[in-house]
């Protein structure tokens, strides 16, 4: 998964030229999402593994953990495209991210 990860990130600065800080805070959130996937799992997950369950159990735990809407939706969309780039790569078969809806973030 870091792999996948990183190939990403390489891309986002690379081809699309997001910024340093962007990149970097993209990297803050997926090496966050991989913590817990690798917590959850007992090892470290490989792309192919992860699955809708997987996504939605980290959103929960990022609820639980006290995180704000805002914040939740930022991370879940660095997981959204992640997915989608392992997708289009297809380095994975389908894109456990579909159909998940971002939290509202407050008024």
């Amino acid at each position: 998964m870091t792999e996948a990860i990183q190939q990403f990130l390489t891309h986002l600065a690379r081809e699309r030229l997001f910024s340093p800080r962007t990149v970097e805070a993209y990297r803050a959130d997926l090496l966050q999402f991989c913590d817990h996937l690798r917590g959850q799992m007992g090892r470290p997950p490989s792309p192919s593994e992860v699955d809708r369950a997987a996504v939605r159990g980290f959103l929960g735990h990022l609820v639980r953990t006290g995180f704000k809407k805002r914040s939740i939706a930022r991370k879940l969309t660095a997981v959204r495209s992640l997915f989608g780039y392992l997708t289009r790569e297809k380095t994975v078969p389908n894109d456990p991210t579909a159909g998940i809806r971002s939290p509202r973030p407050e008024r």
